[in-house]
Protein backbone atom coordinates (compact mmCIF):
# COMPACT_ATOMS: atom_id res chain seq x y z
CA UNK A 1 0.00 0.00 0.00
CA UNK A 2 3.12 2.23 -0.12
CA UNK A 3 2.68 3.23 3.51
CA UNK A 4 5.60 4.46 5.63
CA UNK A 5 7.23 1.50 7.38
CA UNK A 6 6.55 2.80 10.91
CA UNK A 7 2.88 3.39 10.11
CA UNK A 8 2.57 -0.12 8.64
CA UNK A 9 4.10 -1.64 11.79
CA UNK A 10 1.63 0.19 14.04
CA UNK A 11 -1.32 -0.85 11.84
CA UNK A 12 -0.28 -4.52 11.90
CA UNK A 13 0.19 -4.44 15.67
CA UNK A 14 -3.18 -2.74 16.29
CA UNK A 15 -4.93 -5.21 13.98
CA UNK A 16 -3.38 -8.20 15.78
CA UNK A 17 -4.28 -6.86 19.24
CA UNK A 18 -7.83 -6.10 18.05
CA UNK A 19 -8.29 -9.68 16.81
CA UNK A 20 -7.13 -11.05 20.17
CA UNK A 21 -9.47 -8.70 22.05
CA UNK A 22 -12.46 -9.64 19.88
CA UNK A 23 -11.84 -13.37 20.33
CA UNK A 24 -11.29 -12.89 24.06
CA UNK A 25 -14.54 -10.93 24.39
CA UNK A 26 -16.51 -13.65 22.60
CA UNK A 27 -14.98 -16.36 24.77
CA UNK A 28 -15.54 -14.49 28.05
CA UNK A 29 -19.16 -13.71 27.21
CA UNK A 30 -19.79 -17.35 26.34
CA UNK A 31 -18.18 -18.55 29.57
CA UNK A 32 -20.30 -16.08 31.51
CA UNK A 33 -23.38 -17.60 29.88
CA UNK A 34 -22.24 -21.06 30.99
CA UNK A 35 -22.06 -19.96 34.61
CA UNK A 36 -25.51 -18.37 34.43
CA UNK A 37 -26.95 -21.72 33.30
CA UNK A 38 -25.31 -23.69 36.10
CA UNK A 39 -28.58 -24.04 38.11
CA UNK A 40 -30.04 -25.87 35.13
CA UNK A 41 -27.50 -28.69 35.62
CA UNK A 42 -27.39 -28.62 39.43
CA UNK A 43 -29.60 -31.68 39.82
CA UNK A 44 -27.58 -33.67 37.30
CA UNK A 45 -24.29 -32.79 38.96
CA UNK A 46 -25.75 -33.75 42.33
CA UNK A 47 -26.64 -37.19 40.96
CA UNK A 48 -23.11 -37.65 39.63
CA UNK A 49 -21.57 -36.54 42.94
CA UNK A 50 -23.85 -38.93 44.86
CA UNK A 51 -22.44 -41.84 42.85
CA UNK A 52 -18.88 -40.69 43.61
CA UNK A 53 -19.70 -40.21 47.29
CA UNK A 54 -21.10 -43.71 47.60
CA UNK A 55 -18.18 -45.22 45.69
CA UNK A 56 -15.39 -43.49 47.62
CA UNK A 57 -17.19 -43.28 51.01
CA UNK A 58 -17.45 -39.49 51.00
CA UNK A 59 -19.98 -37.53 53.09
CA UNK A 60 -23.11 -36.56 51.16
CA UNK A 61 -26.06 -34.42 52.24
CA UNK A 62 -28.86 -34.35 49.70
CA UNK A 63 -30.56 -31.44 51.50
CA UNK A 64 -27.82 -28.94 50.57
CA UNK A 65 -26.38 -27.84 47.24
CA UNK A 66 -23.49 -29.43 45.40
CA UNK A 67 -21.21 -26.51 46.28
CA UNK A 68 -21.95 -26.97 50.00
CA UNK A 69 -21.28 -30.70 49.75
CA UNK A 70 -17.96 -30.11 48.02
CA UNK A 71 -16.98 -27.29 50.36
CA UNK A 72 -17.45 -29.65 53.27
CA UNK A 73 -14.49 -31.63 52.03
CA UNK A 74 -11.25 -30.34 53.57
CA UNK A 75 -9.24 -31.53 50.58
CA UNK A 76 -11.58 -29.68 48.20
CA UNK A 77 -11.05 -26.43 50.13
CA UNK A 78 -7.30 -26.88 49.86
CA UNK A 79 -7.56 -27.52 46.12
CA UNK A 80 -9.75 -24.44 45.57
CA UNK A 81 -7.38 -22.22 47.54
CA UNK A 82 -4.37 -23.61 45.69
CA UNK A 83 -5.92 -23.00 42.27
CA UNK A 84 -7.15 -19.55 43.28
CA UNK A 85 -3.62 -18.44 44.19
CA UNK A 86 -2.21 -20.21 41.13
CA UNK A 87 -4.76 -18.55 38.85
CA UNK A 88 -3.95 -15.08 40.21
CA UNK A 89 -0.23 -15.69 39.63
CA UNK A 90 -0.90 -16.91 36.09
CA UNK A 91 -3.03 -13.85 35.29
CA UNK A 92 -0.27 -11.48 36.46
CA UNK A 93 2.40 -13.47 34.60
CA UNK A 94 0.24 -13.55 31.46
CA UNK A 95 -0.25 -9.77 31.55
CA UNK A 96 3.50 -9.19 31.88
CA UNK A 97 4.29 -11.66 29.09
CA UNK A 98 1.66 -10.08 26.82
CA UNK A 99 3.19 -6.62 27.26
CA UNK A 100 6.67 -8.06 26.63
CA UNK A 101 5.52 -9.86 23.47
CA UNK A 102 3.87 -6.69 22.14
CA UNK A 103 7.11 -4.73 22.60
CA UNK A 104 9.15 -7.54 21.01
CA UNK A 105 6.85 -7.60 17.97
CA UNK A 106 6.95 -3.81 17.71
CA UNK A 107 10.75 -3.59 17.68
CA UNK A 108 11.13 -6.74 15.55
CA UNK A 109 8.85 -5.40 12.82
CA UNK A 110 10.52 -2.01 13.11
CA UNK A 111 13.91 -3.49 12.12
CA UNK A 112 12.77 -5.89 9.41
CA UNK A 113 13.07 -3.32 6.62
CA UNK A 114 16.85 -3.12 7.15
CA UNK A 115 17.36 -6.83 7.78
CA UNK A 116 18.75 -7.52 4.29
CA UNK A 117 21.30 -4.73 4.73
CA UNK A 118 22.51 -6.39 7.95
CA UNK A 119 22.93 -9.71 6.14
CA UNK A 120 24.95 -7.99 3.40
CA UNK A 121 27.22 -6.38 5.98
CA UNK A 122 27.60 -9.47 8.17
CA UNK A 123 28.18 -12.13 5.47
CA UNK A 124 29.93 -12.23 2.13
CA UNK A 125 29.86 -14.21 -1.11
CA UNK A 126 28.76 -17.85 -0.75
CA UNK A 127 28.01 -17.66 2.96
CA UNK A 128 25.65 -14.74 2.38
CA UNK A 129 23.80 -16.77 -0.25
CA UNK A 130 23.44 -19.68 2.14
CA UNK A 131 22.12 -17.45 4.94
CA UNK A 132 19.62 -15.85 2.57
CA UNK A 133 18.51 -19.30 1.45
CA UNK A 134 17.93 -20.36 5.07
CA UNK A 135 15.78 -17.33 5.84
CA UNK A 136 13.90 -17.68 2.57
CA UNK A 137 12.99 -21.30 3.34
CA UNK A 138 12.03 -20.44 6.92
CA UNK A 139 9.70 -17.64 5.80
CA UNK A 140 8.09 -19.74 3.06
CA UNK A 141 7.61 -22.93 5.12
CA UNK A 142 6.35 -21.24 8.29
CA UNK A 143 4.03 -18.94 6.35
CA UNK A 144 2.71 -21.91 4.41
CA UNK A 145 2.15 -23.95 7.57
CA UNK A 146 0.38 -21.14 9.45
CA UNK A 147 -1.79 -20.18 6.46
CA UNK A 148 -2.97 -23.73 5.78
CA UNK A 149 -3.47 -24.47 9.48
CA UNK A 150 -5.52 -21.28 9.91
CA UNK A 151 -7.82 -22.11 6.99
CA UNK A 152 -8.24 -25.75 8.05
CA UNK A 153 -8.79 -24.83 11.70
CA UNK A 154 -11.31 -22.15 10.76
CA UNK A 155 -13.23 -24.63 8.58
CA UNK A 156 -13.19 -27.16 11.45
CA UNK A 157 -14.45 -24.58 13.94
CA UNK A 158 -17.24 -23.39 11.64
CA UNK A 159 -18.42 -26.94 10.90
CA UNK A 160 -18.44 -27.94 14.57
CA UNK A 161 -20.06 -24.68 15.64
CA UNK A 162 -22.86 -25.05 13.09
CA UNK A 163 -23.23 -28.77 13.80
CA UNK A 164 -23.59 -28.33 17.56
CA UNK A 165 -26.04 -25.48 16.93
CA UNK A 166 -28.32 -27.66 14.79
CA UNK A 167 -28.02 -30.52 17.30
CA UNK A 168 -29.32 -28.20 20.00
CA UNK A 169 -26.23 -28.05 22.22
CA UNK A 170 -25.76 -24.92 24.28
CA UNK A 171 -22.90 -22.54 23.47
CA UNK A 172 -22.06 -23.68 19.92
CA UNK A 173 -19.75 -20.67 19.58
CA UNK A 174 -17.55 -22.01 22.39
CA UNK A 175 -17.30 -25.51 20.91
CA UNK A 176 -16.45 -24.07 17.50
CA UNK A 177 -13.87 -21.73 19.04
CA UNK A 178 -12.27 -24.55 21.06
CA UNK A 179 -12.08 -26.73 17.94
CA UNK A 180 -10.52 -23.83 16.00
CA UNK A 181 -7.80 -23.14 18.59
CA UNK A 182 -6.96 -26.74 19.52
CA UNK A 183 -6.70 -27.78 15.87
CA UNK A 184 -3.38 -25.89 15.76
CA UNK A 185 -1.97 -28.54 18.12
CA UNK A 186 -1.15 -31.65 16.03
CA UNK A 187 -2.51 -35.05 17.09
CA UNK A 188 -3.67 -34.14 20.61
CA UNK A 189 -5.60 -30.92 19.97
CA UNK A 190 -8.44 -32.40 17.93
CA UNK A 191 -8.78 -35.37 20.31
CA UNK A 192 -9.07 -33.08 23.35
CA UNK A 193 -11.65 -30.93 21.55
CA UNK A 194 -13.72 -34.03 20.75
CA UNK A 195 -13.61 -35.24 24.35
CA UNK A 196 -14.69 -31.86 25.77
CA UNK A 197 -17.65 -31.49 23.41
CA UNK A 198 -18.86 -35.07 23.82
CA UNK A 199 -18.62 -34.87 27.64
CA UNK A 200 -20.70 -31.70 27.62
CA UNK A 201 -23.29 -33.33 25.35
CA UNK A 202 -23.58 -36.15 27.90
CA UNK A 203 -24.08 -33.66 30.73
CA UNK A 204 -26.69 -31.69 28.81
CA UNK A 205 -28.59 -34.38 26.95
CA UNK A 206 -28.44 -37.52 29.11
CA UNK A 207 -30.44 -39.80 28.86
CA UNK A 208 -31.12 -38.73 25.24
CA UNK A 209 -28.58 -41.01 23.58
CA UNK A 210 -29.43 -39.85 20.04
CA UNK A 211 -27.96 -36.36 20.48
CA UNK A 212 -24.89 -37.77 22.25
CA UNK A 213 -24.21 -40.23 19.41
CA UNK A 214 -24.76 -37.57 16.76
CA UNK A 215 -22.38 -35.23 18.60
CA UNK A 216 -19.70 -37.96 18.66
CA UNK A 217 -20.26 -38.62 14.93
CA UNK A 218 -20.03 -34.89 14.20
CA UNK A 219 -16.78 -34.44 16.12
CA UNK A 220 -14.96 -37.52 14.86
CA UNK A 221 -16.35 -37.19 11.32
CA UNK A 222 -15.38 -33.52 10.97
CA UNK A 223 -11.85 -34.06 12.28
CA UNK A 224 -11.34 -37.21 10.20
CA UNK A 225 -12.60 -35.68 6.93
CA UNK A 226 -10.92 -32.29 7.28
CA UNK A 227 -7.78 -33.44 9.10
CA UNK A 228 -7.06 -36.68 7.23
CA UNK A 229 -8.51 -36.03 3.77
CA UNK A 230 -8.87 -32.34 2.97
CA UNK A 231 -5.81 -30.97 4.80
CA UNK A 232 -3.28 -33.42 3.26
CA UNK A 233 -4.78 -32.68 -0.17
CA UNK A 234 -4.34 -28.92 0.35
CA UNK A 235 -0.85 -29.28 1.76
CA UNK A 236 0.21 -31.57 -1.07
CA UNK A 237 3.04 -32.96 1.08
CA UNK A 238 3.78 -32.80 4.74
CA UNK A 239 6.37 -30.59 6.40
CA UNK A 240 8.89 -33.42 6.30
CA UNK A 241 8.91 -34.01 10.07
CA UNK A 242 8.96 -37.45 11.64
CA UNK A 243 5.72 -38.20 13.56
CA UNK A 244 7.84 -39.26 16.52
CA UNK A 245 9.70 -35.93 16.41
CA UNK A 246 6.36 -34.10 16.30
CA UNK A 247 5.25 -35.85 19.51
CA UNK A 248 8.61 -35.17 21.18
CA UNK A 249 8.52 -31.50 20.16
CA UNK A 250 4.96 -31.17 21.50
CA UNK A 251 6.11 -32.58 24.82
CA UNK A 252 9.29 -30.49 24.97
CA UNK A 253 7.89 -27.11 23.94
CA UNK A 254 4.68 -27.75 25.89
CA UNK A 255 6.77 -28.39 29.01
CA UNK A 256 8.76 -25.21 28.41
CA UNK A 257 6.01 -22.79 27.34
CA UNK A 258 2.74 -24.53 28.21
CA UNK A 259 -0.20 -24.25 25.81
CA UNK A 260 1.54 -21.63 23.66
CA UNK A 261 4.51 -23.97 23.33
CA UNK A 262 2.30 -26.75 21.97
CA UNK A 263 0.95 -24.39 19.30
CA UNK A 264 4.46 -23.21 18.38
CA UNK A 265 6.04 -26.68 18.55
CA UNK A 266 5.74 -27.57 14.86
CA UNK A 267 6.82 -24.17 13.41
CA UNK A 268 9.83 -24.05 15.76
CA UNK A 269 10.83 -27.61 14.83
CA UNK A 270 10.47 -26.80 11.12
CA UNK A 271 12.80 -23.81 11.60
CA UNK A 272 15.37 -26.00 13.36
CA UNK A 273 15.17 -28.59 10.57
CA UNK A 274 15.68 -25.95 7.86
CA UNK A 275 18.71 -24.56 9.69
CA UNK A 276 20.17 -28.05 10.05
CA UNK A 277 19.61 -28.72 6.34
CA UNK A 278 21.80 -25.74 5.43
CA UNK A 279 24.71 -26.35 7.81
CA UNK A 280 26.96 -29.19 6.67
CA UNK A 281 27.88 -30.72 10.03
CA UNK A 282 24.19 -30.64 11.11
CA UNK A 283 22.95 -32.66 8.11
CA UNK A 284 22.65 -35.85 10.25
CA UNK A 285 20.37 -33.96 12.66
CA UNK A 286 18.18 -32.83 9.75
CA UNK A 287 17.85 -36.43 8.56
CA UNK A 288 16.88 -37.56 12.07
CA UNK A 289 14.26 -34.81 12.29
CA UNK A 290 12.87 -35.64 8.84
CA UNK A 291 10.23 -38.14 7.87
CA UNK A 292 11.48 -39.66 4.60
CA UNK A 293 15.23 -39.93 4.10
CA UNK A 294 15.12 -39.41 0.32
CA UNK A 295 12.95 -36.29 0.62
CA UNK A 296 15.16 -34.80 3.34
CA UNK A 297 18.34 -35.44 1.35
CA UNK A 298 16.98 -33.40 -1.57
CA UNK A 299 16.82 -30.34 0.71
CA UNK A 300 20.34 -30.69 2.12
CA UNK A 301 22.78 -27.98 1.11
CA UNK A 302 26.00 -28.93 -0.69
CA UNK A 303 28.84 -29.75 1.69
CA UNK A 304 31.17 -27.43 -0.20
CA UNK A 305 30.49 -23.73 -0.26
CA UNK A 306 31.46 -23.76 -3.91
CA UNK A 307 28.31 -25.66 -4.92
CA UNK A 308 24.90 -24.32 -5.58
CA UNK A 309 24.99 -20.83 -4.06
CA UNK A 310 24.82 -18.04 -6.56
CA UNK A 311 23.17 -14.70 -6.75
CA UNK A 312 20.25 -16.32 -8.61
CA UNK A 313 18.60 -16.91 -5.24
CA UNK A 314 18.16 -13.18 -4.80
CA UNK A 315 15.59 -13.18 -7.60
CA UNK A 316 13.35 -15.61 -5.71
CA UNK A 317 13.80 -14.08 -2.27
CA UNK A 318 10.67 -12.37 -0.89
CA UNK A 319 10.30 -8.61 -1.27
CA UNK A 320 10.51 -8.44 2.51
CA UNK A 321 14.28 -8.87 2.25
CA UNK A 322 14.74 -7.24 -1.17
CA UNK A 323 18.21 -5.91 -1.81
CA UNK A 324 18.80 -2.25 -2.54
CA UNK A 325 20.47 -1.66 -5.88
CA UNK A 326 24.10 -0.57 -5.88
CA UNK A 327 24.29 3.07 -6.90
CA UNK A 328 28.05 3.26 -7.25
Amino acid sequence: MHLPWNAAVIIVLLFSVSCVLVLGTILISSLRSIFTLYPKFEERFMAIYEVFAETFKLPFNESVSLADNLWGQISFRTIVQHYAFSFSRHVIAYAKNLILVIFLILFFLGEMHCFRDKIDAAFHDKVKGRVINVFKNIILEVTRFISIKFIVSLATGVCIGLGTFFLGLDFPVIWGFIAFVLNFIPIFGSAFSCILTIVYSIVQCYPNATVIILTAVLMFGTNMIIGNLIEPHIVGHNLGLSPFIVIVSLSLWGWMWGFAGMILAVPVTVILKIICENISFLHPVAILLGDKIEETETHLSPVSDEDGFTDEMDTTFPDLLSEKKDTK
